[in-house]
């Protein structure tokens, strides 16, 4: 009885507070612990979100097909592979406002990319769909510099889902979706009017490669929350 007490009390005080009030960021579960007052025993709540909202907040067409992506690490530049048009590199550090910094042309097919440092690699995936071919390497120190390196062939991997703490963010033919880790449910989505190929996300955006509509970005919102109470 007394532990039922102290969950309604909890539920209470979330209710009170607001399901998306302090610090914690969207898909990150927040702890809270209360000690019964005449024993030492606690009780842990783990607030997990089972609704997240999904709104598009930028568009941006570009030339080719946007096939794959990738974010350098201040996620302020994305690299966009785009079929026969090469590589497309475009400035989101305003993710409402993505700016186009220049197009390279590549004599092959593109529609993979990887970012190794300051080191860019865009590269053909063969149809076998477990090697990459005719590799091409870009430096990117100066996004607006990039010069080509060379090639050479590497295996890589596809950017089509990225898990963050209890989150799994993905891209399939229905578009963007959003996963509990926990019990594997959708808890957020955005259909997308084209093939998503490919995602790269800095909470709370979500920048997708989305095939011949170029860049889309989307910005997972707050949303409610379920408790999860252990003793």
């Amino acid at each position: 009885m007394q532990k039922l007490l102290i969950v309604i009390s909890l539920l209470l005080y979330w209710v009170g507070c607001g399901s998306t009030g302090g610090t914690t960021q969207e898909g990150s579960p927040e702890e809270v612990y209360e000690t019964l007052s005449d024993t030492t025993e606690q009780i842990k709540a783990t607030r997990i979100p089972d609704h997240i909202s999904v709104t598009e907040i930028a568009a941006m067409s570009l030339e080719g097909t946007a096939v794959d992506i990738v974010l350098d690490d201040a996620c302020e530049t994305a690299y966009i592979a785009s079929g026969d048009r090469g590589v497309n590199i475009v400035d989101v550090s305003n993710p409402y406002r993505p700016v186009l910094i220049r197009r390279y042309e590549t004599p092959q097919y593109i529609n993979h990319v990887e970012l190794d440092g300051n080191i860019l690699y865009a590269s053909y995936q063969s149809q076998t769909w477990s090697r990459y071919e005719s590799v091409m390497t870009f430096d990117v120190t100066n996004p607006y510099d990039a010069r080509p390196i060379g090639l050479f062939e590497e295996n890589g991997v596809a950017h089509t889902s990225v898990q963050l703490d209890m989150l799994c963010y993905f891209v399939d033919r229905e578009g963007f979706k959003i996963k509990s880790v926990e019990d594997g449910k959708t808890i957020g989505r955005y259909d997308l009017f084209d093939t998503a190929y490919a995602l790269a996300v800095s909470e709370p955006y979500v920048f997708v490669a989305n095939g011949r509509n170029g860049l889309t970005v989307l910005k997972a919102g707050e949303g409610s929350y379920k408790a999860v109470l252990e003793n």
